[in-house]
């Protein structure tokens, strides 16, 4: 991978769906950060066009589990009104799901959350707070976010997920 470091990890996995006309590979980069990088290529299997609603490349199976009892604070911005946008604050994600969401449409602005996506587009981001905490994020839309010609391979933006033991500064000097 280029501009990896030497000590990085490129592990790829490729799945296949019979129901479905699409081959996936999944990468995901460990650069010995505290930040995880995942993208993915979509190579449509079809013979006629195929349309891409939804892309959720961190899915709860995907990543480990945080099993810490301890309270868990996500840092993102609390308002998205005009003046207002990056008003950053914290949450404390309660136990069950925690579903933020950007849906006002295509934003210039990434979300605050130490875990991000690479593109302005809707999306969503859900946390699931039990014996542990799962999260899975993803661009969301009405209309296809992208139609894929027959036989055609996507390659999407990163999505980045990072976990910190320390405070604010911490997770952005990470990031």
């Amino acid at each position: 991978m280029p501009g990896a470091a030497s000590t990085s990890v490129h592990a790829v996995v490729h799945l296949s769906n019979r129901s479905f006309p699409v081959d996936l590979r999944i990468h995901t980069l460990l650069d010995g950060t505290p930040v995880l990088k995942r993208w993915l290529e979509i190579i449509s299997t079809s013979n006629k066009p195929l349309a891409l609603t939804t892309c959720i490349p961190w899915w709860p199976d995907s990543i480990p589990q945080f099993t810490e009892k301890a309270p868990i604070a996500l840092g993102h911005s609390l308002r998205d009104e005009t003046f207002w946008e990056g008003w950053f604050g914290w949450t404390n994600l309660k136990q069950g799901s925690n579903v933020f969401r950007q849906t006002k449409g295509m934003w210039t602005d990434d979300p605050y959350f130490f875990g991000q996506l690479a593109w302005p587009a809707n999306y969503v981001m859900e946390f699931q707070r039990d014996e542990g905490l799962t999260f899975k994020s993803g661009p969301i839309a009405v209309n296809p976010l992208r139609v894929l010609s027959p036989g055609e391979t996507i390659t999407t933006p990163a999505v980045y997920l990072g976990y910190v033991r320390r405070n604010f500064d911490a997770a952005v000097q990470a990031m």
